[in-house]
């Protein structure tokens, strides 16, 4: 098999960085490690509420660490109990009727440990929420070094609560897009059988991925005349993405959230690098608005809210004046040497046999294997 010049420098550039590059480790109290980590929200939205549980894990093995076999349950300051249901990895589920959901009326998260401590959140009140006004995109140049820029589409919503008391929002994006990989299954090798498939297999060819965009967008009104606000900035997508290929939609959630929620998510905010940052697996080391009731001296993470939502759905098939170039995910490897040479990869082999003899990495016939699903949408476009 012959590697290419690119593949020879790539593999060059990673064994000189990896050698050149001194990890960085923050110094941090061994302590912030194991610590109980609870997020959950109430909504204005009747239906299904969800709190993860978890321990907090050391910067050197950042990972999820869940907790299970826990007792939750939701309360109001009505004097309402709602019992949560586990759902595994960390997990639970409230079930609330409307009836419950009532703006002005507060809610407590209350978690019983496997080992009998009692975590409790502070009540926090659910606000009513206005409609989403507007959300638009413009084609914008983003900096991709000192010298270079690359265009892509930023996001924008508009903002009307003049009718609402709301001037705290918090935004929440989920991003799904289409995409194909560029050949069927049409040829395999199992070390020792080709098979030919006379009618190629496409099954795999379609998929969708669904993706929460784990940016904070927090918006404030109340230092402004009006409880309006133009032009808020979201997220922004390049169009060396494949995700503006075929087809690609946004789900905006916009939630009122009170003024001690708010405050909570603008730490998150400042002390998060966009990438991610050091915590990306779990909250940053900033307590909320949860307490060990248990042993009081035992720090919490995260945070438990009430929030009223609103939604809104847009889809985007083409961008006029953005002209795509989408990074090469496929490059079939030209086979000089024969099958022999595929002897000690993993069964089956992907091949291609027109104009030649090339393999197929499994990303080139699989769209399943760039995290995506080959089961469309329920809210997608025929």
């Amino acid at each position: 098999m012959h590697l290419s010049k690119t593949s020879i420098f790539l593999a060059v550039a990673i064994i000189f960085f990896n050698s050149c590059i001194e990890e960085y480790t923050p110094e941090t109290d061994s302590g912030d490690a194991e610590l109980y980590v609870v997020e959950g929200r109430v909504s204005g939205r009747e239906g299904f509420h969800y709190i993860q549980i978890s321990r907090s894990s050391a910067i050197a093995d950042p990972g999820w660490i869940p907790v299970w076999n826990c007792d939750v349950k939701i309360s109001n300051d009505q004097g309402n109990q709602f019992m949560a249901s586990e759902l595994g990895n960390g997990k639970y589920r409230v079930n609330i009727s409307a009836d419950f959901l009532i703006p002005g009326t507060a809610f407590r998260v209350e978690v019983n440990t496997p080992t009998g401590e009692l975590l409790l959140s502070d009540y926090d009140t659910l606000t009513s929420c206005p409609e989403i006004d507007s959300i638009y995109y413009e084609i914008e140049d983003f900096p991709a070094s000192a010298e270079s820029f690359i265009p892509g589409i930023q996001f924008y919503v508009d903002y009307n609560g003049e009718n609402s008391t709301a001037g705290r929002i918090k935004y929440e994006i989920e991003e799904t897009w289409q995409y194909e990989v560029d050949y069927p299954i049409k040829w395999t090798w199992d070390g020792r059988v080709l098979t030919i498939y006379d009618t190629p297999d496409y099954s795999k060819s379609v998929c969708w991925n669904t993706v929460a965009n784990n940016r904070i967008f927090t918006l404030s009104t109340n230092n402004l005349n009006t409880n309006r606000f133009k032009k808020f900035p979201l997220h922004h997508v390049l169009n060396n993405s494949r995700k503006l290929l075929i087809g690609y939609s946004i789900l905006f959630k916009q939630l009122s959230i009170s003024e001690e929620a708010f405050t909570y998510f603008e730490k998150i905010q400042d002390n998060s690098m966009e990438s991610g940052g050091l915590y990306e697996t779990q909250p940053q080391q900033i307590e909320g608005n949860i307490r060990n009731a248990s042993d009081p001296g035992s720090r919490v993470l995260g945070y438990f809210y009430a929030a009223g939502i609103k939604e809104k759905r847009i889809f985007i098939d083409r961008v006029d004046g953005l002209e795509l170039n989408p990074a090469t995910l496929c490059s079939p490897i030209y086979l000089q040497l024969g099958y022999g040479i595929l002897r000690n990869l993993e069964k089956p082999v992907y091949l291609w046999l027109e104009n030649g003899t090339y393999l197929l990495h499994e990303m080139c016939v699989d769209c399943t294997t760039w995290g995506g699903k080959t089961i469309k949408p329920g809210f997608w476009p025929n």
